[in-house]
């Protein structure tokens, strides 16, 4: 019977303590989590703190990734190594997935600090992983927001050749239109070409008046003469006409194109801009998060 107290006492005990490690109890002692500042704005309202809470929901998304807990399993003492490996043996699971099982994250919501630790029995053991831990997180949060820019600067890389591809087809239109029609597309040729036309219409309306009076004077080879030059004029102004539509119909494509060729110049270079901005983003880049407190048991 004593023993059978004994046994009962033991399982209760070790029932309190499995209690005690989960990560929504104080019972943890804080000294034993690594503490990692998110340097991101920090912001008064109240939709700000929500945008802050989805930024810690982000940043234990990253932390809890495996690659994470990989490289974790890779820096750990041989201590600890031994130990995981003998539970994930027990366990039937893999040494990262103990990590996983075991890592307790919380959120500051004072100063937005993430507090990184581990609920194993060993107290060193777990101060050293998440020391180990929030070390590889600061790491890989680092290299996904340098990614990010990375990612921004082959899109804005794609769309700059995009707009390459763009100016160097309109260059080919214009320069086609200055080959058809001649190099002058100015308000002034324009300006010619109508007043080419008025004289071919004053010339032809002088030929007709010439061709009229030579037929009411019944003289043969004059009306022969006249009527001569009424044709040429009429096919001078009918060319002229044709010449002046034509004129103005690729005056008005040349501009158009002059003014998409601007602006299609202009979106390219503020395109360079921006990317040129990215590239110094990356050259620059600050920690995305730093570890202001080391774990210590």
């Amino acid at each position: 019977m004593r023993m059978k107290n004994i046994l009962y006492i033991a399982i209760v005990l070790a029932s309190a303590l499995m209690a005690g490690c989960g990560p929504e109890r104080s019972s943890i002692d804080e000294n034993g989590f690594a503490v990692v500042r998110i340097l991101a704005p920090a912001a008064e309202d109240s939709s700000a703190a929500k945008a802050a809470s989805d930024v810690f929901e982000e940043n234990v998304k990253l932390l809890k990734n495996n690659t994470i807990m990989q490289a974790v399993a890779n820096r750990m003492t041989d201590r600890a190594r031994d130990a995981l490996s003998a539970a994930a043996s027990r366990e039937n699971m893999s040494v990262e997935d103990i990590l996983l099982e075991n890592l307790v994250v919380r959120w500051s919501g004072r100063d937005g600090a993430m507090l990184i630790g581990f609920k194993f029995p060993d107290k060193k053991m777990s101060a050293d992983l998440a020391n180990v831990c929030a070390a590889e997180f600061v790491s890989n949060s680092q290299s996904a927001a340098v990614k990010s820019i990375m990612d921004s600067i082959d899109e804005l890389r794609e769309k700059v050749a995009q707009q390459e591809e763009k100016v160097r087809a309109i260059d080919e239109k214009l320069l086609a239109l200055r080959v058809e029609h001649g190099s002058d597309f100015s308000d002034d040729a324009a300006d010619r070409c109508r007043a080419d036309l008025r004289d071919s219409n004053a010339a032809l309306a002088s030929a007709k008046a010439t061709l009229e009076k030579a037929k009411a004077a019944g003289d043969g080879p004059a009306v022969e003469s006249a009527q001569k030059v009424f044709n040429a004029a009429e096919e001078s102004v009918a060319k002229k006409q044709k010449e002046a539509l034509g004129q103005d119909k690729a005056s008005a494509e040349y501009k158009a194109l002059e003014r998409e060729r601007r602006t299609a110049e202009a979106m390219h270079a503020s395109l360079i801009d921006a990317m040129n901005k990215r590239v110094y983003e990356v050259n620059t880049a600050a920690a995305a998060a730093v570890i202001v407190r080391r774990a210590s048991m």
